[in-house]
């Protein structure tokens, strides 16, 4: 079983993914591990090598959830996906989540006069953009419009409202039916 989540971030495709995870028993690759470096997300690998790690963990596993967009640097992927999966929430709910989020991971540094506050709020302005961007290639929704009109899989559009207990439930439902 192959699914990949798409969606733009703060929409929770990592607690989906590592819930789909736990609930399937399979491994959760999660984008954002190939693409940085470093935990506070400031170094970037290069596109060799985030090639390179995330085929290498492809070719191990059969069966996985994978969460993020790696298309515009891994040329080559998807692989034979069995259910492509586009998180969506409204933006002002997900800009939220995100503030909360970056001040629980970094806490006083996220704010003015801490290491991490112009790093935060350049995300988070990055961020902002997913829905007016017209990028075809990058982190957008016109690039996951793009993504999801050419997928060789079954697609679902949910709503990141829901609880994520729905969404796995909705999910292996599908997944399920295709059997």
């Amino acid at each position: 079983m192959r699914i990949q989540i798409i969606g733009a971030s703060g929409t929770g495709k990592s607690t989906l993914g590592h819930a789909l995870s736990k609930y399937f028993g399979i491994p959760l690759l999660e984008c954002d591990r190939y693409y940085w470096v470093d935990d506070d997300f400031r170094v970037k690998r290069t596109d060799e090598e985030k090639r390179a790690m995330m085929f290498a963990d492809l070719a191990t596993h059969e069966s996985f959830v994978f969460t993020g967009a790696p298309q515009s640097w891994a040329q080559g992927y998807p692989h034979h996906l069995d259910l492509l999966v586009f998180l969506r929430l409204d933006h002002g709910v997900r800009i939220d989540r995100l503030r909360k989020r970056e001040l629980l991971r970094y806490g006083e540094r996220a704010l003015p006069g801490g290491d991490h506050y112009d790093d935060t709020e350049s995300f988070l302005a990055w961020a902002a953009t997913y829905e007016t961007s017209d990028d075809t290639v990058g982190n957008s929704l016109v690039s996951h419009r793009l993504l999801l009109s050419r997928a060789a899989c079954p697609v679902m559009e949910l709503s990141a409202d829901h609880s994520v207990e729905e969404l796995v439930t909705e999910i292996a439902a599908k997944l399920s039916a295709q059997l």
